[in-house]
């Protein structure tokens, strides 16, 4: 054995293309405020409009952050991106950029 051989043990594994991104893109950051509190992030967006694809990654305290709306907080990491499916990436960054009318 060489001790000089800087080789990796492991081979990196590439990225699958699915995942790799050329070009331009968009990322939003959602937010949230609950009652009193400062607007948080809960979660960042990101676009390809290439392929009219959003891709979402969320906080993992939402049980922590939401307090009695964690419920319908947790539900947002599988409804955004089922969204996204049906209506496609721009037309659901329409959706949840527009305004919200609460009662």
């Amino acid at each position: 054995m060489n001790p000089h051989n800087l080789e990796p043990a492991v081979e990196p594994v590439p990225p699958k293309a699915d995942n790799v991104i050329n070009g331009e893109g968009e990322y939003l950051l959602l937010q949230a405020a609950l009652g009193n509190t400062d607007c948080q992030n809960i979660g960042v967006l990101l676009f390809d409009p290439n392929s009219d694809t959003l891709y979402c990654r969320f906080r993992g305290d939402l049980d922590e952050f939401a307090g009695d709306e964690a419920d319908w907080f947790k539900e947002l990491p599988e409804h955004i991106p089922q969204i996204a499916d049906e209506l496609g990436g721009s037309k659901c960054l329409e959706w949840l950029e527009s305004p919200f009318d609460m009662p």
